[in-house]
């Protein structure tokens, strides 16, 4: 028993310790949630380490790759003894765009961060592993509304849904996805080389196709006109186009850009280094991201793969994540012992899961490379 009120204390703290510095930069909430982390781990009931082993870990760059670092792969380190190599390649499908080019073997071990579209063409192109449910025994605790929100070449980690980041000091917040689309009809030309487009090959940007052609009264199953009609038309209010929106703050913290689609994990980041940014989800709704771990079948250490990705789903360490980057938790036994901050931008509750709409990963897989095509064709590359 008294490890276990150990493991409880170390959360209550790291939450408490996280509400109270909301206002402290980056850098000292990851500190925090890290050391957390790694006290947790220590106590926890792990399995014997092992020796003598590398692995590769491939984790998206920016504040994601970061916090996977720093509050997952350390605290790994630590208790198995084993040396994570970080490899921060790209996004999502530019890493899985190495794992088919190289047949599965990329030169690392496990994927931190896989959106479900790629997850689904790694399975049908069988350049992913099929997860055994028993190697990961933390995927009983994560939620079984989320079983189909991801195929099995997927263990999911974390929840994030989209909105739009709007500044604050420079327009009123948008209410429609519309409003981002068509937006000289809410804004005019004052928003004229404002806005940021997130290129499909992010999942950003495929979403946000994908609501904008909702709203317009297209269907992305079988009617993206009113979309492709839009995008005709938005290219005087783009001030960028770009893969990553990590670049982006910058831009927006200049005021040199307004507007862009982001996910929700952002919000309360910006809150606390005192960004004008504010974020709100449109009227017609949001689509979510699983975040999922998952294996490439060329991996060297696929057993201590298992090991990791079922590491970062143990409780405390979860935690101490979902606190560090804002992202909305996987599993359901978290309970309601969580920052009020947390709990307004995210997800904690059955109730809220249920609500989540599905995003079709075998239709986005099917048609995110003719998507982009024509994205290509309308933007000019």
């Amino acid at each position: 028993m008294k490890a276990r009120k150990g493991k409880r204390d170390v959360v209550a703290q790291a939450s408490a310790e996280i509400e109270r510095r909301r206002k402290f930069s980056r850098r000292a909430v990851l500190a925090g949630t890290a050391t957390a982390a790694l006290t947790a781990a220590s106590v926890g009931p792990w399995k014997i380490a092992h020796a003598n082993e590398a692995l590769v870990v491939n984790a998206l760059a920016g504040i994601q790759g970061d916090t996977t670092h720093d509050v997952v792969s350390s605290a790994f380190e630590e208790k198995f003894k084993v040396k994570v190599i970080r490899d921060d390649t790209g996004t999502s499908s530019q890493d899985y765009a190495k794992i088919r080019a190289t047949g599965g073997n990329p030169g690392w071990d496990v994927n931190a961060s896989l959106t479900p579209d790629v997850l689904q063409l790694g399975l049908q192109e069988g350049l992913l592993v099929e997860l055994d449910d028993k190697k990961i025994p933390n995927l009983a605790h994560v939620w079984t509304q989320l079983s189909g929100f991801a195929p099995r070449t997927g263990a999911p980690f974390g929840v994030q849904f989209l909105g739009l980041h709007y500044n604050k000091n420079k327009m009123e917040a948008p209410e429609s996805w519309l409003d981002y689309w068509r937006p000289g009809e809410r804004y005019g030309d004052e928003v004229k080389g404002r806005l940021v487009m997130i290129r499909p090959s992010n999942l950003i940007g495929l979403y946000s196709m994908m609501l904008g052609a909702l709203a317009a009264g297209g269907d992305p199953e079988t009617n993206m006109k009113p979309l492709w009609d839009m995008m005709a038309d938005i290219e005087p209010y783009l001030g960028s186009t770009t893969t990553s929106t990590n670049k982006v703050t910058a831009l927006i913290d200049n005021e040199e850009l307004w507007l862009t689609p982001q996910w929700s994990t952002r919000a309360q980041y910006e809150r606390d280094r005192g960004s004008p940014l504010e974020f709100v989800v449109p009227k017609e709704g949001t689509l979510p991201l699983v975040s999922c771990s998952g294996i490439p079948v060329g991996a060297r250490e696929k057993e201590l793969a298992y090991e990791w990705i079922n590491f970062r789903l143990e409780k405390d360490i979860h935690k101490a994540f979902c606190l560090a980057y804002n992202m909305s938790p996987s599993r359901s036994d978290m309970g309601d012992d969580w920052p009020e901050s947390f709990k307004r931008d995210q997800i904690t509750t059955e109730a809220g899961i249920k609500r989540l709409a599905k995003a079709d990963p075998e239709m986005i897989a099917r048609e995110r490379n003719g998507w982009s095509l024509r994205w290509q064709e309308l933007m000019g590359g």
